[in-house]
């Protein structure tokens, strides 16, 4: 994990950088990783930003990689099959006064191909099947808002704004009325790898 993640850093001229490897069964921790990081015998030569552990202190806004949250709930509602077809307005799409893009104009894109070519708008159309109360029940039944219980110090709870607050499927695209700390999104993906 730690030479992976330094040489990924670097590729990119990242600040900072974080590896999670998770046992999706148990959700055990493999291996955690945080860069930059910083000699452990000498830590009070070193900032206390360095020295953060990023993965539960930090949150952030999960944006596209949040896609699997509405996919999955959406295929255990019954609401899609990989075959149904979407109508992706041809990459402009306006909700909840706002207008959504998609990095290409689509036309029809099939449930899979949202999936695969990360369909801001089909995203959105798919969470409209569900509607914002149900959507709503499985961000937070996924963690999302909630401390992961993971045994760090400092562990940092994201933030899931209320489903009446503001809608959240407009802002879907940008996941912006969510944050979660690395490790509630990963053990998020895991309960989907489990088909948990």
């Amino acid at each position: 994990a730690e030479r992976h993640t330094q040489y990924a850093a670097r590729k990119y001229k990242a600040t900072s950088a974080t590896t999670i490897v998770m046992e999706p069964e148990s959700g055990e921790i493999l291996a955690l990783y945080n860069y930059p990081d910083y000699d452990l015998n000498n830590f009070g030569d070193y900032e206390p930003s360095v020295r953060r552990n990023l993965a539960v202190t930090d949150i952030f806004e999960p944006g596209s990689s949040f896609k699997f949250v509405t996919a999955a709930a959406a295929i255990e509602e019954g609401r899609v099959k990989p075959e149904d077809r979407f109508f992706c307005e041809k990459g402009r799409y306006r909700i909840g006064g706002r207008l959504l893009h998609d990095y290409k104009p689509y036309g029809e894109l099939s449930f899979k191909e949202i999936m695969e070519h990360s369909s801001n708008i089909g995203i959105v159309k798919v969470a409209q099947l569900l509607g914002e109360r149900t959507l709503y029940k499985y961000i937070k039944d996924f963690g999302f808002g909630s401390l992961t219980r993971i045994d760090l110090a400092g562990e940092v709870k994201g933030i899931v704004r209320a489903w009446l607050d503001t809608s959240i499927i407009a802002y879907l695209d940008l996941a912006s009325t969510i944050s979660c700390n690395k490790d509630c999104k990963v053990s998020a993906r895991g309960v989907v790898f489990t088909a948990g």
